[in-house]
């Protein structure tokens, strides 16, 4: 968070970037939980145990999707303010600094 700290550094591109740092971080937590210490390790249940079947499709399958499409959406929208940046540097300038 030390990029949001700076009053120079507050611009949309370091916002987007830590946006898509902490969706990536929760999508990695989740992959972690599910596919390694769950399926690999069967640790702290296995697959077949109704902790298992209970937390699987009611929270741990869609957040893991929510979490890598908004990873994905983020990525998206960091190009299209990159294109803009790049093409139309001078509306951009603009646009991102209120002031």
């Amino acid at each position: 968070m030390t990029i949001l700290s700076s009053v120079k550094l507050k611009t949309p591109f370091n916002r987007l970037l830590v946006l898509l740092s902490c969706f990536d971080s929760i999508f990695i937590c989740f992959v972690i939980l599910d596919y390694t210490l769950v399926r690999v390790f069967e640790w702290p249940f296995d697959q077949s145990s109704p902790i298992y079947a209970y937390i699987f499709p009611k929270a741990l399958y869609p957040l893991n999707n929510i979490s890598l499409c908004c990873s994905i959406y983020t990525i998206i929208v960091i190009a299209f303010e990159r294109y803009s940046a790049v093409c139309n540097p001078f509306s951009y300038k603009e646009s991102s600094n209120p002031h």
